[in-house]
């Protein structure tokens, strides 16, 4: 991926010398953060904000669903790809090891269950 080509095609090729300058590549650009952009001479924060857009549409079109690289079938299944789900967990006040807890420590799941119905 050409940096330069991807700065312009944003609007943004002002930029294209600074992300040289400081060896912004494909490896590095998915970890741009906003401190970051600043660092570098980012200033406007419209042109930090459509960087960081731009930035987290590349990283979900190169990540794979986990279960379509583990099976190579291509299928994905929602409860293994879900790094930003919600999890809830319930905490009855009690001091006494719940059966959740005591299935973590002994590997039996069948206790187990995920509040939302999964």
């Amino acid at each position: 991926m050409d940096i330069g080509d991807w700065l312009r095609s944003l609007g943004l090729g002002q930029y294209e010398a600074a992300f040289r300058e400081n060896e912004i590549n494909e490896q590095v650009l998915p970890r741009l953060t906003q401190e970051n952009l600043k660092e570098i001479g980012v200033g406007p924060v419209g042109h930090r904000r459509i960087l960081l857009e731009a930035i987290t549409a590349l990283r979900e079109e190169s990540r794979p669903s986990n279960a379509a690289a583990a099976s190579g079938s291509g299928k994905r299944d929602p409860g293994v790809d879900a790094p930003n789900a919600d999890i809830k967990v319930a905490f009855d006040g009690s001091t006494e090891p719940s059966s959740a807890s005591k299935a973590a420590r002994t590997g039996n799941s069948s206790n187990w269950r995920v509040a939302g119905g999964r």
